[in-house]
Order: C-alpha cells, then structure tokens, then sequence
C-alpha cells in the first residue's frame, strides 16, 4: 500500500497527500469491483512481463491507457504526469482511473 501512495502522491493533478492516498487505497481494495479490476490488471501486467500477451496487445501503453479507462468517466491524463509512476502499465492505468474517480 506503502509503495502505490508514494509513486501516486507524485500526481498533483490528483491534489492529495501520501497519508491521504494510503487510506484511500486501503478503501478502495475492500471494494470487491475495484480489486477485481486491480487484480486484473496485475495479471495482465504479469501476462506481458512472461512474454504470454496476443498480438493484439502489442500496443501496452495504448492498451493499458484504454483498459484504465473502462472503469472511469474522466478524460483520459495527460502522459507526462503518469510518466512520474514507477509501476505496470496496466496495474498503473488501472489505480489511475479508480483514484480520480474516487478522490
């Protein structure tokens, strides 16, 4: 939890503090959508770094960017900002979308 609050409280888009965010996320895990969503993503991103994705997800960036944004209303980030994350893409994209859609 420790590590997802760093690497997104470098967002100032998302206008919030580590403390903050830590809560945040542990409410967010004990949405049973939201982990599934996570969970999701987590394998997708284990999937790739096996070498076991299809063709079709030869674009991760563009994927993983589409794929966040199945669960959120919200315009799509500016990259650069998302650029300061440290983390999977798909793993990243998907937490992204949930935090604006939560916070």
């Amino acid at each position: 939890m420790e590590k997802l609050a760093s690497e997104f409280a470098r967002i100032k888009s998302l206008n919030v503090d580590y403390m903050t965010l830590v809560s945040k996320l542990n409410s967010i895990l004990s949405d049973p959508l939201y982990a599934s969503f996570l969970l999701a993503a987590a394998k997708l991103d284990d999937d790739i770094r096996k070498g076991l994705v299809p063709s079709e997800l030869r674009d991760v960036e563009g994927v993983s960017e589409r794929f966040g944004n199945l669960i959120s209303e919200h315009k799509p980030q500016a990259k650069s900002e998302l650029d300061r994350v440290d983390l999977p893409p798909f793993l990243k994209q998907a937490l992204f979308s949930i935090l604006r859609t939560e916070i």
